[in-house]
């Protein structure tokens, strides 16, 4: 990996143009839009009225048949009206979860039996046209849930999800037995994976998110860049109403309990087996009290209306803040007192050119700055000393996103949308224990003895590590529905460039 970040000018781009043929309310995976269907009893002549609390007001004829579909619904509560002759047949008010198609009819769920009729005003229906295998949370839902606050955490609420080896890849997810470099991220629906190793990837402040798809399988293949599954979060958007908090979120070190203190082992070997070293079993391994971790997090958020109907207005802003205390094992003579700053921000301008018409436009960006300090320890008593020269290496990563989405509904039956996004992402690590003027001897144990003697030549010079890498990707996303009857043709281009440099 140290030769790729290194290597200049690598370039790798994708193309994929899919022709799909499905069931109307057809899901997409890493779709930023639901679909609203249904039936109106009468048929022709009834009309279904859509709208929500940000400017959205679809008018859509009923068929002959007594079906009626809307696209590429922005998630979120809306509330769905049937009328005819200016007379209002039912009113429904549902919530549009991203890739899924929500089945509103009117008309069609009463029962006569005998003399009893039976009338139901919101049968959960199961949505027949997904064949994926996924889970979707709200941020209705995310604010009542105990989660640590993050993706991962969201993602791990999905069935066949497992957290990646702890110790490397412990902040990562596993699905259904997958490697945890397979997965692709999205944010309002373009790739913000980590570019050059896939390992993780940008994701939103966690009180702005809207809505996260977690996809484990049985998605479309035109959705591709994943082996394993997908995590898609949706942001937050402005409304007609004026909104705004702030949220203070600790986890003290004094109210976390101490790990336990681990010993080697000490039991009765077999006849014919010996401990390697009989000075060590039942002495002691590590102290589990000296080592543990606190954090806290400040966030806050504002949203509403810049123009009502028109143009509306969401930031929000999260700084987390993770300190932590690692104390060594048998043998080792220094502890080290780490600390991470994780700022985000992002932003979101939504605006309905016209009814028919909506342009949105994000903008992210992170900071992870992370050092530490070196301290002398004294394992037998469990002592801390003094403060060393030597720090432990710090790195400083700052990731930004632009993205621009267009979406048109050109008639009641065709819909073109269209996203565009640019991401830079800077990782910068330097050794600062680095000697000037001294080489660094490696393995010095594969020396030749007739020229030291037998005895290895060392010295203090440690392993160069220098990382200036700047990374981008570009990328866009165009498709094309129409629906046909009972069915849906979609005709799309999926193109994305990644580049690293240094």
């Amino acid at each position: 990996m140290a030769s790729n970040y290194l290597a200049k000018g690598l370039k790798r781009s994708a193309l994929t143009v899919a022709l799909g043929l499905c069931f109307v309310g057809g899901v997409q995976a890493q779709s930023t839009s639901g679909n609203i269907f249904g039936n109106v009893s009468g048929g022709e002549g009834a009309s279904v009225v859509v709208t929500n609390n940000s400017g959205f007001n679809r008018t859509i004829p009923v068929s002959s048949t007594g079906q009626y579909n809307v696209s590429s619904l922005p998630v979120g509560d809306y509330t769905v009206t049937a009328t005819r002759g200016g007379q209002v047949i039912g009113t429904r008010t549902i919530t549009v979860r991203a890739g899924a198609g929500s089945d509103v009819s009117f008309g069609g769920d009463t029962a006569t039996l005998g003399a009893v009729t039976v009338t139901a005003s919101n049968v959960p229906v199961i949505d027949i046209s997904a064949v994926d295998t996924r889970s979707v949370l709200t941020a209705k839902q995310l604010e009542r849930l105990p989660l640590r606050r993050s993706a991962e955490a969201i993602a791990l609420l999905a069935p066949g999800a497992i957290s990646g080896a702890a110790g490397y890849f412990g902040g990562l997810v596993s699905f259904g037995g997958s490697g945890v470099s397979e997965n692709a991220y999205y944010v309002n629906g373009y790739f913000t994976g980590e570019p050059l190793s896939n390992l993780g990837g940008f994701t939103l402040p966690y009180g702005s998110i809207e809505q996260q798809e977690t996809y484990l399988g049985g998605y479309s293949a035109k959705y591709g860049r994943s082996d394993g599954g997908v995590i898609s979060q949706i942001g937050k958007r402005g409304s007609n109403e004026w909104v705004f908090g702030a949220q203070v979120a600790l986890v003290p070190k004094s109210l976390r309990s101490d790990g336990a203190d681990r010993y080697y082992p000490n039991v009765t070997l077999p006849a014919g087996y010996a401990y390697g070293n009989p000075a060590l079993p039942g002495k002691l391994y590590s102290r589990g009290g000296e080592s543990y971790s606190w954090n806290e997090t400040y966030s806050a958020y504002v949203g509403g209306p810049l123009l009502k109907d028109r143009l509306f207005l969401f930031a929000s802003a999260e700084a987390n803040k993770r300190h932590s205390v690692s104390a060594p094992v048998f043998g080792g003579d220094s502890s080290t007192h780490g600390e991470v700053k994780d700022p985000k921000v992002y932003a979101k301008l939504d605006w309905n050119i016209t009814d028919n018409h909506f342009l949105e436009m994000t903008y992210m960006g992170e900071k992870y700055d992370s050092s530490g300090t070196i301290y002398d320890y004294n394992f037998a008593t469990g002592v801390e000393g003094a403060k060393r020269t030597s720090v432990a290496t710090p790195a400083n990563q700052n990731s930004e996103y632009v993205i621009a989405k267009y979406t048109g509904y050109l008639t009641d039956a065709l819909t073109l949308s269209a996203t565009y996004g640019h991401s830079r992402f800077n990782n910068v690590q330097i050794n600062p224990s680095i000697i000037p003027g001294l080489p660094l001897i490696s393995n010095s144990t594969l020396q030749d003895p007739a020229l030291n003697g037998g005895v290895p030549r060392t010295n203090a010079q440690p392993g160069f590590q220098g990382v200036d890498a700047r990374d981008y990707t570009d990328g866009l996303r165009a498709d094309l529905e129409w629906v046909v009857g009972d069915h849906t043709l979609t005709l799309g281009v999926d193109n994305i460039k990644f580049e690293a440099q240094n």
